[in-house]
């Protein structure tokens, strides 16, 4: 099913689109400005389920700014959905003359709102393609080195992590980064979901300090809400806020910017009166970063082994 020409004219918002425990919630307003939205559907893989309510709701927000004409065309919208079908819905609104308006990845522009963190990936991938020849480590690397890809213009690209493995070129704890590398041997430093794994990120921020340059650039993204895991080597949560406790003067950083992104919402499993009054606003977000450039060394040590506060392999 394709949309078909009209003389109408479709606006259209999609202001909540997302998946939990197998059903997908849809909000949002459509109207015609000539036509009449005769039913709505939504296609999910092959087949087409046209709902026979949460629609033509009341809207005098949207009224208030498009006329009247839009005073009932809110949609709120709760379907049965596969995880593995999520990606293909499309939002189908049938039009008075026989036509179709289909709307192709209804929650993608919702995700370009939400994804400031790859927003701020995105501004340090600019930054480092603007450097001469730059060297690059990666904290974490482990994996198929799609993001070594970032970096096509590095005169020196390095995976670093705790554990051999595909895309890794050296094996070693981040705690320990001054032991592997010389000292402000690196123009970038990057990692992507690793700062929450390790038990100490103050002291492997002095250590990337260490390995810098002076005017050097670092991209750390990790975890602001998500679920446990890697258990027991899951320690932290971080807000923008923390990144500037980590990437300050007295550790030789300067924070250039902070995003928090993907958003979430926290919805309690066992209400009470405490989870039900935190959660009735309770808003978050998956992803935490911050880009930082050292301004200088840092005098400031912490001489703790990770063995004698974690035994065991780490990590798991």
């Amino acid at each position: 099913m394709e949309n078909e020409e009209s003389s109408r004219k479709i606006n259209y918002s999609v202001e909540r689109f997302f998946i939990f425990r197998e059903r997908l919630f849809v909000d949002g307003w459509v109207y015609s400005e000539q036509l009449f939205i005769t039913k709505m559907g939504i296609s999910i893989g092959s087949s087409v389920i046209f709902t026979k309510d949460g629609y033509w709701l009341n809207s005098p927000d949207v009224a208030q700014v498009h006329g009247q004409r839009a005073k009932k065309c809110r949609f709120s919208l709760e379907i049965p959905v596969s995880l593995e079908d999520y990606t293909l819905c499309k939002l189908i609104f049938a039009l008075s003359d026989g036509t179709f308006f289909i709307v192709d990845n209804p929650g993608e522009p919702l995700c370009q709102v939400s994804h400031k963190d790859r927003q701020l990936a995105v501004k340090f991938i600019n930054l480092v393609s603007n450097m001469v020849n730059p060297n690059v480590l990666e904290i974490g690397s482990r994996g198929d080195g799609k993001f070594q890809k970032w970096f096509n213009n590095t005169s020196n690209y390095i995976g670093f992590d705790i554990k051999d493995g595909d895309n890794v070129n050296v094996v070693g704890d981040a705690h320990e980064l001054s032991k592997f590398f010389r000292a402000e041997q690196f123009d970038a430093v990057f990692s992507l979901c690793v700062f929450e794994h390790i038990a100490m990120p103050w002291k492997v921020a002095l250590e990337m300090n260490s390995i810098m340059k002076p005017g050097g650039l670092c991209y750390i993204a990790a975890p602001q809400s998500w679920a446990v895991h890697m258990h027991p080597w899951d320690f932290w949560r971080f807000t923008d806020s923390a990144w500037r406790v980590l990437f300050n003067k007295a550790t030789g950083f300067e924070v250039i910017d902070t995003a928090m992104g993907q958003n979430a919402a926290l919805v309690p499993e066992l209400p009470n009166y405490v989870t039900v009054l935190n959660s009735a606003n309770a808003n978050c977000f998956q992803i935490s970063a911050v880009i930082a450039k050292k301004i200088g060394a840092t005098n400031l040590t912490w001489d703790i082994n990770v063995k004698d506060i974690m035994p065991g392999i780490y990590p798991a």
